[in-house]
C-alpha cells in the first residue's frame, strides 16, 4: 500500500496502509507494553540490586499510568478531533457542539478495538454457519 501511495499519490492508499498497520500495532500494544511494564515493576520490587524502595515503586506505577493515559487517550482524542474537523464539509448537518462528547468517548472505542484485534490474532476465530428457521 505504501509503495502504491508513492507511485500513484492517491491518499486512499495511505488510509488503507494505516488501517492495515493498526493490526500489528494493536498486537504489539497488547503484548509488549503490559509485559514490559510488569517486568519493570517486578524488577524494581524484587530483582533490583538495592533494597526495594516503596516510594520508587509508587512513582514508577504513577508514571506508567500517566504515560498510558497520554499515549492512548489523548492521541485518540486528537485523532477524532482531526477527522471531524477535516471532514466537516462532508458531514451532513455539521455542528461542532454535537461532536465534543464523541471526541472524548472515541478513545474507549479504539482501545476496545485494539483488544478485539489482539484476541482475533491470538485465537484465530472461525466462521460458523447459522441455522435459520425457514418460514
Amino acid at each position: 500500500m505504501l509503495l502504491k501511495l508513492l507511485t500513484t499519490f492517491r491518499i486512499s492508499f495511505l488510509d488503507l496502509f494505516l488501517q492495515m498497520f493498526f493490526i500489528p500495532m494493536a498486537f504489539l500494544c497488547c503484548t509488549w507494553i503490559p509485559l514490559f511494564y510488569a517486568f519493570d515493576i517486578v524488577y524494581a520490587a524484587v530483582l533490583a540490586p538495592n533494597a526495594p524502595n516503596i516510594e520508587y515503586l509508587t512513582i514508577l506505577i504513577q508514571v506508567i499510568c500517566y504515560a498510558l493515559i497520554f499515549l492512548f487517550y489523548l492521541m485518540f482524542v486528537l485523532q477524532a478531533l482531526m477527522v471531524t474537523l477535516l471532514e466537516r464539509k462532508e458531514i451532513k448537518d455539521y455542528k461542532l457542539k454535537n461532536y465534543i462528547g464523541v471526541w472524548f468517548i472515541f478513545p474507549f472505542f479504539m482501545i476496545y478495538d485494539c483488544i478485539t484485534i489482539f484476541f482475533g490474532v491470538v485465537t484465530r476465530p472461525k466462521w460458523k454457519a447459522i441455522k435459520r428457521n425457514k418460514v
